[in-house]
């Protein structure tokens, strides 16, 4: 995290049959406050894409997200997820 902006950076693997792509995408949860202002539970504050990976490669998706774009909050709960069922990796 530097300044106002998180950086990650995800090591996509392809590790099908077949060649494909993926979106990693970077969530944050807010935490509940009883008596709140009511927040979505998950919020998605970034994403990247990769290009198309043959059976085996690997490819670096980076994801950055400014704080203007995270819930109203003292305190974050970042999680990185993908679109499909992948292993991966922070580098």
């Amino acid at each position: 995290m530097s300044g106002d902006t998180v950086t990650a950076e995800v090591t996509v693997t392809n590790d099908g049959d077949v060649a494909g792509k993926d979106v990693v995408q970077l969530y944050m949860t807010a935490p509940y406050t009883n008596g709140g202002i009511e927040k979505p539970h998950v919020q998605l504050i970034g994403f990247d894409k990769t290009d198309e990976l043959a059976p085996g490669a690997s490819e670096t998706a980076t994801s950055r997200s400014r704080s203007r774009n995270w819930p109203a909050t003292t305190t974050r709960t970042r999680r990185l997820g993908s679109s499909k069922r992948a292993t991966t990796s922070s580098s």
